[in-house]
């Protein structure tokens, strides 16, 4: 699958997250699943397709489902990504 990735995200409130946010990011855009918007997260196939630790996977991880309270978006009450 694919999806969009907007330029804007790297000057957002995920401004300075770090690679591994960024990389764990772009992983979800592109396997989410169009009709149900979720994906599937396995760290023994996201890992290696991305190149991390399991360390970082489990910050990238806490970070995106954490609340965003600089959002650009009010109207998303959800995690960061």
């Amino acid at each position: 699958m694919y999806g969009k990735i907007f330029s804007d995200m790297y000057e957002g409130s995920m401004a300075g997250a770090g690679p591994s946010v960024f990389a764990l990011w772009a992983y979800c855009i592109a396997k989410a699943n169009p009709e149900s918007h979720t994906v599937r997260l396995n760290p023994i196939t996201v890992l290696p397709s991305i190149g991390d630790t399991q360390q970082n996977f489990d910050f990238a991880l806490n970070y995106l489902c954490s609340p965003d309270i600089n959002t650009t978006n009010k109207e998303a009450d959800h995690g960061k990504g």
